[in-house]
């Protein structure tokens, strides 16, 4: 007679011989009976030396309101092993592969420990009882989590309805392997804290926010954690009340395909000053918010990992005023932050690209080329400003993607003092070949070797005064930042997104703050105030007009993507007089 009831049908393989005659036995142990095998094999432990593959099919005959189960157990040479999860983890979080009930979990238990077999136990107040009244042991319900020879984790529940949706105290009242269940030792307060975690966007708005928003509020729920959305960047976090705000699954629903972030952004002065993050800190703990998730720059990053470095004097502040409890304060000793780089410009070191980046250039390059169709029909010349103020990745990856004549960026000013004739040179050589229009793409940080800023409306000047084009401005502005993001954005923010939920979880007391990053196609995480200070390191390099360093600390693709710029734009008119070639750049 089996001691357990089916719920659910399940297909199980391996190409382990030894690993499919134990899952059998396993199951064996729990009733359930073999109705068919199909297959022959050699006897050997190599699953290529044998053809066809076997399979096993094991079946379990359940009771009203439980259903019959069917296991069919198969030895193949392309199955997908499994990894058990680590015993420190919660097996709740996990979704188990099959789900079994029974009337007498304490024979379940006992199967389990006559074959060693690690197992986790939580033990529940039944779902229509008072959880104030004393409770007796038939009024409770118990489950067991465990792995089959496989590592497929498995359930196996007492409850009598155990597909039922009703909520539960998350940490149980027994320890693992407690056989005494007695009211004395029943407490409806979970063993521990359920996570809390703050998602906010601040300054500038970036195209793939909302993906980021979107991939940690469904990740952290389906981890078993709580979310809270902050309005208005730092303001929200300041202000607290309305502003922030507990969002559920569907929340979140249609935030992939909108462009900036739905939940809004703004600058904050009051969070620069302690008196603002003090009040930041009270609204956290007042919602019970002891994770921060914050995607932004570099700028936005820095304030979270000033809010972390203070916590602790910060909630000092507040026992002392009153504002909290030392109980309030207690389960909120530590603060977790996390950053996600949300950037149009892609200025952010240690990571290849930042969210929104690629969906600036798409915006850009679309605009250059209308450009270049009404310059091509007028044989005019365009300015085209961009932004970047000390990164110039937007105005030269626009202009290698545009075959722009001429490209002006803060890391690599020209070389020359006269860089005016230079420039000029190069755009009439261009001209002679037969070109009909001219587009300069500058970044609004450009600047000259003596950094002197170099201006849209001076290119204008020298283009109409020397060389007598007719020249227009565009500056694109902010069409930029708006839009819908594109495939890439929305990937990687999702991508960016789980991993900043899983940072969280796995983050210590004494773990520095990470930013979520991306090397080389795979998702990384980095310490956050190294990133920020190598990214400060750029502009101090500018600054001491250390170009070459400059340079050295954007990722190495830049360099790259400059030299293959230069070397597929400056056109050298002798050597194609000399071999007799007409050329017209585009």
């Amino acid at each position: 007679m089996s001691v357990i009831e089916g719920l659910s049908h399940i297909v199980l393989t391996t190409s382990s011989v030894e690993k499919y005659e134990s899952t059998v036995q396993f199951y064996s142990l729990f009733g359930y009976q073999p109705i068919s095998q199909v297959g022959s094999r050699v006897l050997s432990n190599e699953v290529s030396q044998f053809l066809p593959r076997e399979e096993k099919v094991l079946h379990l005959f359940g009771k009203p309101p439980t259903q019959d189960i069917t296991i069919r157990i198969v030895l193949t040479t392309n199955a997908n092993e499994k990894e058990p999860l680590p015993e420190e983890k919660d097996w709740r979080l996990e979704q188990s592969s099959l789900v079994s009930a029974t009337k007498n979990i304490v024979d379940v238990e006992s199967i389990l420990e006559s074959i060693n077999l690690k197992y986790q136990k939580y033990t529940y107040p039944n779902e229509s009882d008072s959880l104030v009244a004393p409770l007796s042991a038939d009024l409770v319900h118990t489950e067991i989590y465990t792995h089959d020879p496989l590592n497929n984790l498995i359930t196996f529940t007492n409850k009598p309805i155990p597909i039922s949706k009703s909520i539960y105290p998350i940490k149980p009242i027994s320890p693992i392997k407690q056989q005494d269940i007695s009211s004395s030792n029943i407490s409806t307060e979970p063993k521990t804290k359920k996570k809390r975690i703050g998602m906010l966007t601040s300054g500038g708005d970036s195209p793939g926010m909302n993906a980021a928003v979107r991939a940690v509020v469904r990740v952290a729920i389906s981890r078993g954690c709580d979310v809270y959305a902050i309005y208005e960047g730092y303001e929200g976090l300041v202000n607290g009340g309305d502003m922030i705000k507990k969002f559920g699954w569907a929340d979140v629903r249609g935030y992939l395909a909108i462009g900036g972030t739905l939940i809004g952004s703004a600058r904050c002065k009051a969070f620069r000053e302690r008196e603002g993050r003090l009040n930041s800190a009270y609204n956290m703990v007042k919602n019970g918010i002891d994770a921060l998730i914050v995607c932004g720059g570099d700028g936005s990053l820095t304030g979270a990992d000033v809010l972390r470095s203070e916590w602790p004097g910060l909630l000092d502040e507040l026992i002392k005023e009153g504002r909290i409890t030392a109980e309030e304060a207690a389960p909120h000793k530590h603060l977790t932050v996390v950053g996600l780089v949300g950037s149009i410009d892609n200025d952010m070191s240690s990571t290849d690209i930042t969210i929104g980046a690629v969906s600036s250039l798409h915006r850009i390059c679309e605009a250059v080329d209308s450009i270049s169709a009404t310059a091509l029909s007028h044989s005019r010349a365009f300015v085209i400003e961009v932004m970047g103020r000390n990164c110039g990745w937007l105005a030269l990856m626009a202009a290698v993607s545009t075959g722009a004549d001429f490209v002006f960026i803060p890391e690599r000013p020209p070389a020359s003092d006269d860089w005016e004739s230079e420039m000029c040179e190069i755009l009439n050589k261009h001209r002679k070949l037969g070109k009909r229009k001219t587009i300069v793409i500058v970044a609004e940080g450009a600047i000259d070797k003596n950094l002197k800023p170099i201006k849209a409306d001076y290119i204008k000047e020298l283009l109409s005064n020397r060389m007598k084009l007719d020249t227009r401005v565009t500056t694109l502005g902010h069409t930029q930042r708006g839009g819908k993001p594109c495939s890439f954005d929305r990937n990687l923010a999702t991508l960016q997104g789980v991993e900043a939920v899983h940072a969280v979880l796995r983050a210590t007391s004494d773990t520095p703050s990470p930013m979520i990053g991306v090397r080389q196609n795979k998702i990384t995480c980095e310490p956050l105030m190294k990133a920020v200070g190598l990214t400060r390191q750029v502009a101090e390099a500018i600054s001491r007009k250390d170009f070459r360093r400059a340079m050295e600390l954007r990722d190495p693709e830049f360099s790259e993507d400059y030299a293959a710029y230069i070397e597929t734009t400056i056109v050298n008119d002798e050597t194609l007089s000399k071999n007799k070639v007409c050329i017209k750049p585009t």
